[in-house]
């Protein structure tokens, strides 16, 4: 069977990161990425046994970057301080890698949003992988549940232009044609504040990513190689 490495990115998010690492369990590795915190987050992740890699150059994907870089295990399971794993979340990634086939290098999963009607999570996260994925030719990642190969990271060397691309989108489009992103049914319970922050600079960095990524991969070059493979 497959290890497993929790990489879990946090800026100031001690009280949410207590409770996610409260609900986490079966991981070989967990790893809190300090992302220049100014709150307890790094002695909470200790004192649940999290191994704390420092990052302070401030941003998500520069943190991303720092925990997957730092990570031993088989495969990189990234979510956010701010979700729920599910009791089996852990073992249900183990079993799903352990039968994958030799071109899926990711799997991304979904998540529903806590006190929420469940249509907010529907229409957050549809609207998210219908679009992303209609620019990428492929399920997108979805950074606050998803896995990938430790190795398919290495080999990949995916570089962050800046701090304003989602990290999870730009990841996505490092796939070549012949890998996969799988989807695998296994959710979160997520905090709400996607929904309560600026909605419109999320929109932004979404273009922003598309747009640095159709510079070097065109869509009308992108989406024939993988629509037709």
């Amino acid at each position: 069977m497959p290890s497993i490495a929790v990489i879990l990115p946090c800026h100031n998010d001690a009280a949410l990161l207590r409770r996610a690492l409260h609900h986490l369990h079966g991981a070989d590795e967990v790893i809190v990425v300090d992302n220049a915190c100014t709150d307890a987050s790094a002695e909470v992740a200790r004192a649940y046994g999290a191994r704390v890699v420092v990052e302070p150059q401030l941003g998500i994907p520069y943190a991303v970057r720092a925990g997957f870089d730092a990570a031993t295990a088989d495969i990189l399971v990234r979510i956010d301080a701010d979700v729920l794993p599910g009791e089996h979340f852990i073992q249900r990634i183990r079993d799903a890698w352990a039968s994958a086939d030799e071109h899926t290098v990711a799997m991304t999963g979904w998540a529903w949003f806590e006190q929420r009607p469940r249509w907010h999570s529907i229409a957050y996260l549809g609207a998210y992988y219908l679009s992303v994925g209609s620019a990428l030719g492929h399920w997108p990642l979805f950074g606050s549940n998803c896995s990938i190969r430790r190795s398919w990271w290495s080999a990949a060397s995916v570089h962050f232009p800046d701090a304003g691309v989602h990290e999870d989108m730009h990841i996505s489009f490092a796939l070549s044609p012949g890998q996969r992103v799988g989807l695998l049914p296994n959710p979160v319970v997520m905090h709400p504040r996607a929904l309560e922050g600026d909605v419109g600079m999320r929109f932004r960095r979404g273009w922003h990513t598309i747009a640095v990524n159709w510079r070097t991969q065109p869509p009308w070059r992108r989406l024939p190689e993988r629509f037709l493979q």
